[in-house]
């Protein structure tokens, strides 16, 4: 062990002094002192140059406010030992090079206690007499904290105060998002204010995403607000804090293989996909870095939980279940599933000519949407869905253009199908007193669809007159009309088949008759059996035909009103 002898500073190069210099720093309000102390360890020395000093320690006091501790690595031997045990610490602006001044350092030498005694117990020489100064520092210091602290965690508790040793840079943190585990890298923590809401304990995190093309570090925040996972003062256990470390989570290696096992199944998403989901997703205004998607149900991009995707079950009857002509079901069938998309499908100038418009003109509830949903399942499309009213609500000609060119643009890459309700606007004949505004979207829209490459459906139900330009680009088109006696009794037939067994009482065969003296459209006669099973759930009793026939009554008395002028 160095003997302290006081030389004269040209005896030392930086930091080669085995010595302890300290200083104390008061602010009374007014004026600033700054004056050396005998250090606690009997080794201080009245010498101004510090540079010769293995470390030099500042404290400051001001008026009203906590004493501030900041310490001075000089010492070659301590960097030394810095480098080799913490490598880096990102709240600290120093790669262990050069002296550096550590603010607050209880932080890093809490943090790194253990390793740096280790490391301690294997040092000689010089190198060990500058360890064991650390330590001296380290004990008289931070010695009594650290006992304190490890008494609460010992016990799985924190208090506000000592959250930060929880925290240590580049640890493995645990969190969940609606209940899914979740595993980051701690970055730096740190202590902050809102002036409304009062002090909060930040941790910001790092982990590692793909955004589709390649992968890198993004980065996450988790705040703790004092009032509320620390009220008045209290201790809070470590594992209801809404992020903690691994090691606090009472689940062995079985959590590391199946995040793994979920991470492989993250990265096999990266090219396109059509996958079902069945779990929460959280909104967000655009596509941003990492796992995401769009929702076709929401029409939002969202961020997805992996454990919840899944592939679809597509329906491999989708064709046979649906109810038309059979000479127009084979013409549809034929072009939609014949239809090649483009390879290149970033190169709009390759889609000219190349899509398929199809028309589907008739009354409402008579199976144009279910057309286009067939469509898609039959051919395990995605099937993107809109209508004039969402594409113009702004009623503005170039924001029109930018939604519509959105959605065609999402179709051409991902291959799928769009339907486009209420296309009265584009399909009617314009004439000399069409408004200028909708002759700019018949423009825009006609243009667009040109260069498109992709499957669309139109739907209309009161267009009269088409307009030349826009019946030249039609490749098909189907009527609808209410359906007739046997097409009614196949929608009714098909539905109530699809009622798993246990479930209803009904026998369809016997029933049909019944049930198809009543003219309703497609669409009516789902809603009719979806409010009958709702009926029955009601009552805890399976479908009975007396459910169905107590809705269709009450659809009639409103028929009848309606007829009668709406007497009732």
């Amino acid at each position: 062990m160095s003997s302290y002898k006081i030389n004269s500073a040209s005896d030392y190069a930086v930091g080669q002094k085995c010595e302890l210099q300290a200083y104390l720093e008061i602010f009374d309000g007014v004026q600033r002192s700054k004056t050396s102390v005998s250090d606690p360890f009997g080794k201080f020395s009245s010498r101004t140059d510090d540079s010769p000093y293995a470390l030099v320690v500042n404290r400051a006091v001001e008026k009203d406010r906590p004493e501030k501790v900041s310490l001075q690595v000089n010492s070659p031997f301590i960097l030394q030992t810095f480098r080799e045990v913490i490598k880096s610490y990102s709240p600290v602006a120093s790669d262990f090079t050069s002296p550096f001044e550590l603010q607050n350092p209880s932080h890093m030498l809490i943090h790194y206690w253990e390793e740096l005694q280790a490391y301690r117990s294997s040092a000689v020489g010089e190198l060990r007499d500058h360890v064991d100064l650390l330590f001296e520092f380290m004990d008289h210091e931070l010695g009594g904290k650290r006992e304190e602290i490890l008494a609460m965690i010992q016990k799985n508790q924190v208090d506000y105060q000592s959250a930060w040793a929880l925290f240590r840079p580049g640890d493995v943190l645990y969190t969940e998002v609606e209940g899914e585990p979740w595993l980051l890298i701690c970055d730096k923590a740190s202590y902050e204010k809102d002036v409304q809401s009062g002090p909060y304990f930040e941790v910001r995190c790092k982990y590692a995403s793909h955004d589709g093309k390649k992968s890198g570090e993004a980065a996450h925040t988790i705040i703790m607000w004092q009032k509320e996972h620390f009220p008045a003062q209290s201790l809070a256990s470590i594992t209801s804090l809404p992020i903690f470390p691994r090691q606090f989570f009472n689940m062995g290696e079985e959590l590391e293989h199946s995040l793994r096992l979920r991470g492989q199944r993250f990265l096999s998403f990266r090219d396109f996909s059509v996958m079902a989901y069945d779990g929460k997703a959280q909104y967000l205004k655009e596509p941003p870095f990492g796992f995401y998607s769009e929702s076709k149900c929401k029409k939002l991009w969202c961020q997805f939980f992996v454990d919840h995707i899944q592939d679809v079950q597509w329906d491999q009857d989708a064709w046979n279940s649906l109810v038309t002509g059979e000479k127009e079901k084979l013409v549809l069938q034929s072009l939609v599933t014949s239809h090649q998309f483009s390879a290149k499908a970033r190169d709009q100038t390759q889609q000219k000519g190349k899509g398929l418009v199809v028309l589907l003109h008739g009354t409402p509830g008579s199976g144009k949407t279910l057309t286009a949903e067939t469509a898609a399942e039959g051919t395990h499309r995605a099937l993107i869905t809109t209508s004039v009213g969402e594409l113009n609500k702004n009623n503005y000609p170039a924001s029109f253009e930018l939604d519509l060119k959105k959605i065609l643009r999402y179709a051409t890459i991902w291959k799928a199908i769009v339907l486009l309700d209420e296309a009265d606007v584009f399909l009617e004949a314009r004439n000399e007193d069409s408004r200028s505004d909708r002759n700019a979207l018949v423009a825009v829209f006609l243009k667009e669809l040109e260069y498109f490459g992709g499957i669309v459906f139109l739907t209309t139900n009161r267009v009269e007159t088409f307009d030349p330009a826009m019946k030249s680009r039609i490749h098909l088109s189907l009527t609808y009309s209410p359906p007739e006696v046997e097409t009614r009794r196949q929608i009714w037939l098909q539905y109530l088949h699809a009622i798993p067994k246990g479930k209803s009482n009904v026998d369809p065969e016997q029933s049909i008759q019944d049930l198809v003296a009543s003219k309703l459209n497609g669409r009516e006669i789902a809603n009719a059996i979806t409010t009958a099973q709702t009926i029955a759930r009601f009552q805890n009793k399976p479908l009975d035909i007396f459910h169905i026939h107590t809705v269709l009554d009450v659809g009639r008395k409103f028929d009848e009103s309606l007829t009668n002028g709406g007497a009732i």
